[in-house]
């Protein structure tokens, strides 16, 4: 996965925060440079979730130099599917008081943010609403993309994948000042990043969407290197879930219903 963040992410300048796909946070005032970690769970459920809580356990009980942030790929699965477990490890975070140390980013091949509930306001670990876009570019400036679905290759990637990041660091790297007003159809929302999302997607359309899936395509059909397989999950972290010898079910307070997965049909669903 390093290979696919190196060219798809820092060769093509869409993350302002790194350069280097091992090294992130260089020349950012207030912001110490740190390593990148690669870590590749075997599934979702139970093993899954203990995976992303003890890469998250990791980083935070470790230097900024020595991990400064985490990608965390999982086995190719439905965008549904994966989404769903998304909501169960930033409810593990939440549940454990964490949410303000950690910021999560979501990943997936088949990545559509018009396919996020709801599609007309924020959602964590999500690309701003699609229909915000021309607002945003009116906010900011910037020229205009004729594909505004292009957007969605911001976050679509040769496998299914949660980056980890330090709450406090992308606070001190932004100065406190990244969320602004941004008027919607006449309503005011805050919203934060609108420079860097609205020249993404006119990088990404110069770029092209056949170049962009070859990317993809590229990494996806590659070997994980030995660096990025699954570290095992010596951490004390332990996931907010109970489980049966086959099915795992975490309650979201959001929700307000359990998240239910089978390990042996791979497949996920709300109850």
């Amino acid at each position: 996965m390093a290979a696919w963040i190196q060219s798809a992410v820092c060769d093509l300048k869409l993350c302002p925060y790194t350069r280097s796909s091992e090294v992130a946070g260089e020349n950012i005032k207030n912001v110490q440079p740190g390593k990148v970690h690669y870590r590749t769970s075997q599934g979702l459920g139970v093993e899954g979730l203990k995976e992303f809580y003890a890469f998250t356990e990791d980083i935070l009980t470790n230097s900024e130099v020595d991990y400064n942030s985490g990608i965390l790929t999982y086995p190719q699965v439905s965008f549904d599917d994966f989404m769903q477990f998304c909501e169960v490890c930033k409810f593990g975070l939440d549940f454990v008081g964490l949410d303000k140390h950690v910021q999560l980013v979501y990943f997936h091949p088949d990545y559509r943010r018009d396919n996020v509930e709801p599609t007309d306001e924020l959602v964590y670990g999500h690309l701003p609403p699609t229909e915000w876009y021309d607002y945003m570019k009116e906010k900011v400036g910037g020229g205009a993309v004729e594909d505004i679905t292009m957007q969605d290759y911001q976050r679509r990637s040769p496998y299914p994948m949660i980056n980890i990041l330090r709450g406090e660091q992308l606070a001190r790297a932004t100065g406190g000042n990244s969320v602004v007003d941004l008027h919607v159809n006449g309503v005011v929302r805050k919203a934060s990043g609108l420079s860097t999302y609205v020249r993404n997607g006119k990088r990404l359309e110069e770029v092209g969407r056949e170049r962009l899936e070859e990317l993809i395509r590229g990494d996806g059909t590659a070997q994980q290197t030995q660096s990025e397989q699954s570290a095992p999950a010596t951490s004390t972290a332990t996931a907010t879930a109970t489980a049966t010898a086959t099915l795992t079910r975490v309650w979201s307070e959001e929700y307000q219903r359990y998240y239910v997965y089978d390990p042996e049909t791979n497949e996920s669903t709300w109850e």
